[in-house]
């Protein structure tokens, strides 16, 4: 799907978000092949997570509109149960960060499925 999204114009995504999607597919990968469930810490701003979030956001809705033309597939299973965990994360945590933050975090809550999912 990053090959796919880097096709498209800046405009529609901006090439650093996908940058900065595959720096942590990179890291998250040789994680993901152990045998044993794993732990992720980082210490990002509150800014670059919402920038991230918002850019995750923007990218899956790109996608969504390239399956619903048949001109690509969603995620597997596997992909989709860590998705949904790392948005659901970040976001808990960036709630806690400010009011701002917060509110952030409730509008990305009513227009998007898989940060409303428990």
């Amino acid at each position: 799907m990053l090959a796919f999204l880097r096709t498209l114009s800046e405009h529609e995504i901006p090439s650093r978000a996908l940058d900065a999607f595959a720096s942590l597919l990179d890291e998250w990968r040789p994680l993901a092949q152990g045998d044993k469930a794993f732990r992720w810490v980082t210490d990002e701003t509150p800014e670059r997570a919402k920038y991230l979030i918002n850019a995750l956001y923007l990218a899956g809705t790109l996608i969504e509109r390239e399956v619903t033309a048949g001109q690509a597939h969603f995620r597997p299973a596997a992909a989709d149960e860590f998705h949904v965990v790392i948005v659901q994360d970040v976001l808990r945590a960036l709630e806690q960060e400010s009011r701002a933050d917060a509110q952030f975090v409730y509008q990305m809550r009513n227009i998007w499925d898989i940060a409303r999912r428990d």
